[in-house]
């Protein structure tokens, strides 16, 4: 189990996202190494409206949906999660419980790095870091 972190998304991010001004949507969604409350990290993020519940797996955690519960920020449908002391490199996904008990397994649409067919996973990225 991690820490409870506060959201890191804003209320402001979420009404320009719903008014279709959030102009630096790829900042905002998917997988991104940062620095939150003094702690260093990957902050997840997906937009996920009609979803129960979305919970992060991936190859840092056995790919168990149960113990990476992402929250819904706000009632805002967006959905995000801070993962203290995760590495890049890594593969993920998102698990999505629909509102019909429906349970799909998605690709971060987000993903600045993926793998190559026939996988699928989203790999966490630093394309900060990449040299272009």
């Amino acid at each position: 189990m991690i820490k409870d972190f506060e959201p890191i998304l804003t209320k402001e991010q979420i009404a320009q996202f719903k008014n279709g001004i959030l102009y630096d949507l790829y900042n905002v969604f998917g997988a991104h190494k940062v620095i939150h409350q003094e702690t260093e990290g990957i902050k997840f993020t997906i937009w996920a409206p009609n979803a129960k519940s979305v919970s992060l797996t991936g190859d840092f955690n056995n790919w168990d949906r149960k113990n990476l519960l992402m929250k819904n920020v706000y009632n805002s449908g967006i959905w995000e999660i801070f993962v203290p002391d995760l590495n890049l490199n890594k593969l993920y996904k998102y698990e999505i419980l629909t509102v019909n008990d429906e349970i799909l397994i998605k690709t971060d649409p987000h993903s600045f790095f993926t793998e190559l067919r026939p996988h699928n996973s989203s790999i966490i990225f630093d394309v900060h870091s990449y040299n272009w």
